[in-house]
């Protein structure tokens, strides 16, 4: 009798569930679309009252939702704040959803454009978050929410990708980037004083993290935020290379690239001199890589994260003669 309950009322919302979301014009798929921050916030809202009023006609005809019958307690509800007691986590999460209105609502009347009145707006909404967060939980809670929830520790996820961090590692960077926010962002659209600011900060930053974290790990963190870096690491797990072989390819590529500079710095050297080093150079550098990675990694780097190669050395065009 139960399993046609749950499939009758799945019946009554399944549809206008899906709907929700399947708003998609099929005339005219290919158009590229500007992102809707308000209509996807409404689509979440109207789903999310669809499954809380579905829950309830389980609950009215069986007195309880069955689906969440065998739920672990502390799985219930938003499991991404499972770290504060289950008594806080509601009050939380409306905090939490709240703010997120808030952002997409600044993130639609700006058009995603990331300037710096658009920074300062998102400053004061994360003060205020902060503040009435700070009125529901204590401050070793909050803390733990800020390391957990933050937009700093969403972003960190991102940043933090390729490191395999200790947790006091990761309160060590946290702490230290969140002293300088996104002061170390050279932002596309920033003045001249604000692009020097952020390479004032982006230095300090350096010598912080090394005070924190020492010279090897705080190295490991540089390399870390390289977009190079990253897809190298990417590479290793894609084919299961060996422990440090994303570290083996950064060197080489960093040695490499000196070279080449040194090279094309060297007013001793004629214009065909210069080409044959810098020649040699990409050889045996696209050598020693290859041997690292091996035919098929090699290959895939080519194709995406290895354009560095080419510039080194760009391959010259023959045009066969007439």
């Amino acid at each position: 009798m139960q399993d046609i309950i749950l499939a009758e009322v799945d019946r009554i919302f399944g549809p206008r569930k899906r709907a929700v979301f399947n708003t998609e014009s099929k005339d005219d798929w290919w158009k590229s679309r500007d992102y809707d921050y308000a209509a996807n916030r409404e689509r979440s809202q109207l789903y999310k009252q669809l499954e809380t009023e579905e829950s309830a006609m389980l609950v009215d005809i069986l007195g309880a939702d069955p689906r969440k019958a065998h739920q672990d307690p502390d799985d219930l509800g938003d499991t991404s704040l499972r770290y504060l007691p289950r008594e806080k986590r509601e009050a939380v999460q409306k905090v939490v959803e709240e703010f997120d209105d808030k952002r997409q609502e600044l993130y639609q009347r700006n058009r995603n454009i990331w300037d710096s009145q658009t920074r300062n707006e998102q400053h004061v909404l994360e003060q205020d978050e902060v503040a009435a967060l700070s009125q529901i939980l204590s401050p070793d809670q909050l803390q733990q929410w800020k390391l957990h929830s933050s937009q700093l520790a969403n972003q960190l996820q991102h940043d933090l990708s390729s490191l395999n961090l200790t947790e006091d590692q990761y309160k060590t960077i946290f702490t230290v980037r969140e002293k300088y926010g996104d002061s170390i962002y050279n932002y596309a659209g920033n003045s001249p004083e604000e692009s020097a600011a952020s390479e004032k900060a982006q230095e300090q930053i350096k010598i912080d993290m090394q005070a924190a974290l020492g010279p090897d790990m705080a190295k490991q963190y540089e390399r870390s935020q390289d977009y190079q870096f990253k897809q190298l690491s990417t590479l290793a797990k894609k084919f299961d290379l060996p422990a440090g072989t994303a570290d083996k390819i950064y060197d080489v590529k960093s040695t490499a690239e000196d070279a080449a500079t040194r090279v094309r710095n060297d007013s001793s050297l004629s214009d065909e001199a210069r080409q044959k080093a810098l020649q040699d150079i990409r050889d045996e550098t696209e050598k020693a890589v290859k041997n690292e990675l091996g035919d098929k990694p090699f290959k895939s780097y080519q194709r995406n994260g290895g354009w560095w190669l080419n510039n080194l050395s760009p391959r010259r065009m023959v045009v066969p003669k007439p």
